[in-house]
């Protein structure tokens, strides 16, 4: 019997055990010439589920999944954009150049004393702004255009695609720059 055999279920892989011996073909493998080198596979630990899947802590994100925690950031982003866009509508409707509503610099001044940390608290204040019909409307309009954004605008491939390439990239930078450095010490 092979040690691989007696491993069960290929042991080692067949490593330094003929294929004959492994009760296959023998190896085209030949005196002097090397095998195909196979690429390093590093594979994450950790607990998965019946799928496969790795499971993320309930309370990393305070309760919420990962997946809840971006759209959080998708919204305030897409208010922001909602935001300037109006802006920029409000600058190209002005033949002065210089956004004439009154409510737009009332805005300018809501966005620099509440930067959009999160989005509902943010338009909850601007729909309710104490002082300020036009600003509640202007929140009403960044509802609006938030959902037009989201819903026609906003690409989710583009943005599924972009984050899973800048993850390979910065991966093998940080991958390369600890290889470096591991060899100049």
């Amino acid at each position: 019997r092979s040690l691989c055999a007696a491993k069960g279920r290929g042991g080692f892989g067949g490593v330094g055990v003929p294929r004959r011996a492994r009760g296959g073909r023998a190896s085209a493998i030949t005196p002097g010439s090397r095998p195909a080198r196979r690429p390093l596979q590093v594979h994450a630990r950790g607990e998965t589920d019946d799928y496969g899947s790795m499971n993320l802590p309930l309370d990393s994100f305070g309760g919420i999944s990962a997946e809840e925690k971006a759209s959080q950031a998708i919204l305030s982003l897409a208010t922001f954009a909602a935001v300037r866009i109006i802006m920029a509508q409000e600058e190209s409707y002005d033949n002065e150049g210089g956004a004439a509503a009154s409510w737009y610099a009332e805005l300018v001044e809501y966005l620099a004393s509440n930067p959009i940390k999160d989005s509902q608290r943010w338009l909850e204040g601007l729909l309710r702004h104490p002082t300020s019909q036009e600003l509640r409307s202007v929140g009403v309009r960044v509802l609006e255009v938030r959902k037009a954004y989201l819903l026609r605008d906003f690409d989710f491939e583009k943005l599924s695609f972009v984050a899973r390439d800048q993850v390979a990239k910065q991966n093998s930078a940080l991958l390369a720059d600890l290889m470096k450095s591991s060899y100049e010490a």
